[in-house]
């Protein structure tokens, strides 16, 4: 209101006005052209895809590493890899790269106790495994173990990759006792009768050939024409993409059935 003078009074003076608030959205309906609302609804939809992808992701991750909550991944078993003995007595255990003592699995051979060490390290947390995989050593990969100082021992933990390399170095093979072990591989009606099954068999043929650095197909072609023709009859010849898995589980799909014909010993 405006004084005799024409002036303002000291409240109107002082009062702040009124601010005008709109929302962002009804002032783009009302201000923007047509083009502009569609650019904004298109951008709204590819943030929401966007998220959408995102949080796909972070759930296959959660699903597909293990979590701090997750015990099991700050943990660890010797018994989930298994123990390395590379010289193990088959008056102890039954003959094959892997075989059980007690409710224990054992390893004769590196190659196969390396691919067990690194399976389990997927779910373990990062370093867990190397650090502790002297707990799976027994016999004479114990011993050496013993014997490095402890500028050695500090190496090996850095990595599954710094086990392997030593592993693989120490416990090789030696090439003429691989070859001659090669050879001599077969399995008979006797291998049935004690229950030896043509798994171990058959891995054991490859653990040699490994050592020779032969073909798969080279070895499996050898461990089938060394079984004996009674129970190889049934048993298809390897082609050269069959893979050492297939073969073991034809020859394991049989096991029943040469038990069956051979109850009873001659």
């Amino acid at each position: 209101m405006l004084s005799r003078q024409g002036t303002m009074s000291p409240q109107q003076s002082t009062a702040s006005p009124q601010r005008r608030t709109t929302s962002p959205i009804r002032e783009a309906s009302t201000s923007a052209p047509l083009t502009d609302i569609d650019s904004i609804s298109t951008m709204l939809k590819q943030l929401v895809e966007m998220n959408l992808r995102q949080a796909v992701q972070n759930s296959s991750s959660r699903d597909s590493v293990p979590t701090e909550d997750n015990p099991q991944e700050n943990r660890f078993r010797a018994e989930e890899i298994g123990f390395f003995d590379p010289y193990l007595s088959t008056s102890r255990a039954e003959p094959g790269e892997i075989t059980q003592l007690g409710d224990k699995t054992y390893y004769r051979d590196t190659r196969t106790f390396l691919d067990s060490a690194y399976s389990i390290d997927r779910t373990k947390k990062r370093g867990l495994v190397a650090q502790n995989l002297h707990t799976c050593l027994r016999g004479t990969a114990q011993q050496w173990y013993g014997s490095l100082n402890d500028e050695q021992r500090s190496q090996l933990r850095q990595s599954l990759d710094e086990w392997s390399t030593a592993l693989r170095q120490h416990f090789a093979v030696d090439p003429g006792l691989a070859l001659q072990k090669f050879q001599d591989q077969s399995y008979n009606l006797e291998d049935v009768w004690h229950d030896r099954h043509p798994m171990q068999y058959v891995n054991t043929v490859l653990r040699y050939g490994n050592a020779l650095e032969m073909d798969v197909y080279y070895c499996l072609l050898q461990a089938h024409n060394k079984i004996h023709p009674t129970l190889r009859q049934n048993v298809p010849c390897p082609e050269k993409a069959t893979t050492q898995a297939d073969y073991v589980q034809q020859c394991e799909k049989n096991w029943t059935l040469w038990k069956d014909l051979l109850k009873t010993k001659p």
